[in-house]
């Protein structure tokens, strides 16, 4: 058994056919090498405690008094929620993610290679205006969240 602590942030879950329940976290950049040494492969057990306010405040200050990391160069920042969310748009394999449930002829607009109307969707889909709009901790991106993973999983049963 490992010893790899780390601390995450639930982000949703979801019921399976099957009764499982699925839980979606995130994980902090500083917490990744933790996380990946303990959950190094599908099927390992664990255990999830909820962390109080003060234990989590008290993390937070233990991990501000250590020495600042070194930034990021540039070309190694995290891609930005809505930029991800336009490379997705872009993808072939989403354009045939949404095409699979066609709905007034979207199928054939999509596959002609017109991604003004997935990119539509997915601002109807989010609720917003511009995809700028879905950015971390708001109502678009646990939208988003959604339509990602049900992309994700879409892609696994095709690959299966």
């Amino acid at each position: 058994m490992s010893d790899a602590v780390f601390s995450a942030s639930f982000v949703r879950f979801s019921m399976l056919v099957d009764g499982s329940l699925r839980v979606v976290i995130d994980v902090d950049p500083a917490e990744v090498p933790k996380a990946l040494a303990g959950l190094n492969k599908p099927g390992i057990p664990l255990a999830i405690a909820r962390l109080t306010n003060q234990a989590a405040v008290e993390h937070d200050r233990s991990r501000m008094a250590e020495e600042p990391a070194d930034p990021l160069p540039a070309h190694k920042l995290p891609t930005p929620l809505s930029s991800r969310v336009a490379m997705t748009c872009n993808e072939s394999s989403f354009r045939d993610f949404l095409s699979a449930f066609d709905t007034d002829g979207f199928s054939a607009v999509v596959q002609s290679g017109c991604v003004e109307p997935v990119k539509q969707y997915v601002r109807d889909f989010c609720d917003v205006n511009s995809r700028a709009e879905i950015k971390p901790g708001t109502p678009a991106a646990q939208r988003w969240e959604t339509l990602r993973a049900e992309y994700e999983f879409w892609q696994r049963e095709r690959a299966a």
